[in-house]
């Protein structure tokens, strides 16, 4: 959940659960609520229902939910205790990774378990362009989340990588979306969509085929403008899901809005209505009471009169954190214990509308078999390349594709008989070695790879450089600069453009426009950019702009409300984001009165492997990118268990 742009959008949150103390009377108060859920009022579904190779259920919508904040600790006991609450099971788990991480214990014991799903949002990489293939450190941590995927063997699960992406889009990040004022700091649109295509190419390369990819957008109609932009592709995506939390308006809107948008939106190269959607989270941000049963009353309703057909997934975030307000459906905002709220969500999770037993695999999951024939390995290629091999299927084979160092180049539908045959134009990569492959898909969804086939593309007849970009201009705003050219032009096509401050190369870009979001300050500098194609080949550079950012000697307002808790040998510490009339860069956590970690942009941190019985004290600074410092947070202490 994010920080809404406005306030009748989304609220932040952080995504790691914060054990919280509940009060034994309110627990056993809810087990009698479970006890005697809501009488049904609609008529049952067939109990026995298909799942698809995409997870879809033909006869009903999934329930899920993200749970904690209810006096246990990890994953599996949070979800546990929630279905405890409701008095069923849950049809779907929703776990966040951060990271560096890959499946933890508990996701994998809940996704083994019979009739259960674990939906997994990833922070692959926190800057979009650590994960578009050229970090070698971020792709041996997605090789290793792969593999840990793919040994759970024929069990799926739902995965997305870093989800809501919208609000993270850093300044300049999609020229398409003036209006908007992006603050985020994980990259472009253009890098989030290269993560996505590396990472799903990876785990594609490694055999990781039992997953289900979802786009998980945060569904803000204020954000609308970049959901095209960001959307991977029609092959990538499996399942579109968005998060509507409604505050001064009604859970239908907020739902509505995204729903219409992605139908009225819908392309050949935005194909949302060819997959399944689900909210991946919902929960009501508002201030009354009255304002939550409604939105649970409203969510049941609409679910019986059929009013979103196209919703396969209801995921509940039942969750408090120290980023946000009481979210818990058993709560107010302020954390006061709501049994009546808890009454009308179980009416809705017990609806008979989301109940259905017997629910078989898949009927097919094999993948089809595919080779390729030529070009041959160690061939030398250039121009126009002939690709051709075979797929076969137990059902049919829907499409193939050529993968080019893991990127789709070209697509093909097969001959009867199974023959693939395609075109690929080699002046689309640079000189040198490159891995081929080619991607069979079948029509439940199966993926199918041949045999890799390294060749040697050489095109020597392409000497001609991009022309120069022209028109450069430089603005500045606040303590940003923002750079936009007129696009180069060459006789095969332009790669990217290189930017430069000072003559040093600071970034690059696909599109015309960059964002530098960390200029020197005091002094001006100057700028010029320079086009590259597919061979290597650069331009000359564009005329140079000079930008003067003024000093930035405003340090942020200290850290606030910095709090701790206490677990098993680990103290959880969280704080209240400064503010800064730029922007904040990093916190400075002490322990004790010695520096002990940067911390970078975060506003909470677990100390672990500490002394049981020992006490700890800790203070946090605030810096920003000019290299002031704020005041102390003051100090707080707690003691390991």
């Amino acid at each position: 959940m994010r920080r809404p742009p406005q306030s009748n959008s989304t609220e932040s949150m952080m995504r790691r659960r914060v054990p919280v103390v509940v009060v034994l009377a309110f627990l056993a108060s809810l087990l009698t609520t479970v006890a005697s859920p809501a009488p049904p009022s609609a008529t049952a579904v067939d109990p026995v229902c298909t799942v698809s190779a995409k997870l879809v259920n033909s006869c009903r919508p999934w329930l899920g939910a993200e749970s904690g904040g209810y006096g246990v600790t990890g994953f599996r006991a949070s979800m546990l205790e929630h279905e405890a609450r409701i008095g069923r099971k849950l049809d779907i788990v929703h776990e966040y990774l951060a990271q560096g991480e890959v499946l933890t214990s508990d996701v994998v014991s809940l996704a083994t378990r019979p009739d259960t799903i674990a939906l997994v949002n990833w922070r692959a990489a926190n800057r979009w362009i650590d994960g578009d293939g050229r970090n070698a450190t971020f792709n041996a941590q997605f090789d290793r989340m792969a593999e840990s995927i793919k040994a759970l063997g024929s069990t799926k699960i739902m995965l997305n990588l870093f989800h809501e992406p919208e609000n993270d889009i850093s300044p300049g990040g999609h020229p398409g979306c003036s209006q908007l004022d992006f603050n985020g700091t994980s990259g472009t649109v253009t890098s989030y969509v290269a993560m996505w295509h590396n990472i799903r190419a990876r785990f594609d390369a490694l055999g990781a085929t039992n997953v289900v990819w979802v786009m998980n957008y945060m569904g803000w109609e204020g954000w609308n403008c970049v959901v095209e932009a960001l959307w991977p592709g029609n092959d990538y995506v499996d399942w579109v899901m968005w998060d509507p939390y409604p505050r001064n308006a009604t859970w239908s809107y907020h739902v509505s809005a995204f729903y219409n948008f992605l139908t009225a939106n819908n392309d050949a190269q935005h194909d949302f209505m060819s997959k399944p959607w689900g909210l991946a989270e919902f929960g009501n941000v508002g201030d009354g009471q009255a304002g939550a049963y409604a939105m649970y009353d409203e969510a049941r309703r609409n679910l019986q009169n059929n009013v979103y057909p196209r919703l396969k997934a209801y995921v509940v975030w039942d969750q408090d954190t120290s980023s946000s307000t009481d979210i818990r459906v058993g709560y107010t905002r302020t954390g006061v214990a709501d049994p009546v709220e808890q009454q009308h969500y179980n009416a809705f999770a017990n609806d008979p509308l989301l109940m259905g037993t017997g629910v078989p695999e898949p009927p097919d999951q094999t993948p089809p078999t595919v080779t390729m024939s030529t070009p041959q390995q160690g061939a030398t290629v250039a121009g126009t390349v002939g690709v051709t091999g075979a797929a076969a299927d137990n059902v049919g084979v829907a499409s193939a594709s050529l993968l080019v160092d893991g990127v789709v180049r070209a697509s093909t539908t097969p001959n009867a008989d199974g023959a693939v045959s395609l075109q690929w134009n080699s002046g689309t990569v640079s000189n040198g070695t490159h891995v081929l492959r080619l991607q069979a898909t079948d029509a439940g969804g199966n993926v199918g790879l041949s045999n890799q086939v390294s060749v040697t593309v050489s095109n020597a007849g392409d000497s001609t450089g991009p022309t120069a970009p022209t028109q450069l201009s430089g603005s500045r705003s606040g303590f940003t600069v923002r750079l936009t050219w007129t696009a180069s032009t060459d006789n095969i096509g332009v790669q990217d453009y290189t930017i430069y401050r000072g003559g040093v190369a600071i970034g690059t870009a696909t599109l015309p426009a960059y964002t530098d979001a960390t200029p020197p300050t005091g002094r001006a500098s100057s700028y010029t950019v320079r086009a590259r194609d597919a061979a290597g080949n650069i331009s000359a550079a564009s005329n140079s702009v000079s930008v003067t950012v003024p000093a930035d000697t405003v340090a942020p307002t200290a850290p606030s409300g910095l709090r701790a808790t206490a677990g098993t040998r680990q103290i959880t510490l969280a704080w209240n984001a400064s503010t800064d009339n730029a922007r904040v860069a990093n916190y400075y956590l002490f322990r004790g009165n010695s520096k002990y970690r940067l911390l970078g942009q975060v506003t909470s941190f677990a100390d672990t492997g500490l002394t049981t019985g020992q006490r700890y004290t800790y203070k946090v600074y605030a810096i920003d990118g000019a290299g002031n410092w704020s005041g102390s947070s003051g100090n707080v202490s707690a003691t390991a268990d």
